[in-house]
């Protein structure tokens, strides 16, 4: 069975004026009343065509009216601007109600990213060559959890030892030699 998506003939990253359109141009091939006069066969395939276009278009529909919302209950209000420039460098419509942040659905992979990314610790990567590690003075993880979110570069930290992949740790050698006075092991 086809996606939503292939029946329409769009993306999923489309939006509701494409979806929209693309609905209209295949609704004006397969209305049935366009086949009145066609043999029967044709009127039930275009009949039935018409069905699964109708079905398909109120599944992107209900998908795109739907919100993702993520609870920012504890964050501080310098945490919450910082989300929302990003949010709105990026161009995705948001609303803030009290601790819930609320952004449209075809957006929830960018919200991810930006809401997301600011947890203390990020997932690993599917490599296991993690075993790259740095001890940091107390006073540098605040600081340096925020270049390395900034920088997306995904990390651990257990106690004052922070935790990159290999592949990072040019990058974050050269945050620490900016920012930090780190103790390397």
């Amino acid at each position: 069975m086809s996606s939503p998506y292939e029946i329409l003939g769009i993306t999923p990253d489309a939006s509701s004026a494409e979806v929209r359109q693309a609905f209209r141009t295949l609704a004006q091939i397969y209305h049935p009343d366009r086949y009145t006069e066609a043999p029967k066969s044709v009127q039930d395939e275009a009949a039935r065509r018409m069905k699964e276009i109708t079905a398909a278009y109120q599944v992107v529909m209900d998908e795109l009216k739907k919100d993702v919302v993520y609870r920012t209950k504890g964050w501080s209000n310098r945490r919450k601007a910082g989300v929302t420039e990003r949010l709105l460098d990026a161009s995705v419509p948001h609303s803030w109600n009290g601790d819930y942040l609320t952004i449209p659905r075809k957006f929830k992979e960018i919200g991810d990213q930006t809401v997301l990314r600011r947890s203390r610790t990020t997932p690993k990567p599917e490599t296991d060559d993690w075993d790259v590690t740095y001890t940091l003075a107390p006073n540098d993880i605040k600081v340096m959890t925020m270049h390395l979110e900034r920088a997306l570069i995904p990390h651990t930290w257990n106690g004052n030892e922070l935790t990159v992949a290999r592949q990072y740790e040019g990058a974050v050698d050269k945050i620490i030699a900016q920012r930090t006075r780190p103790r390397r092991r």
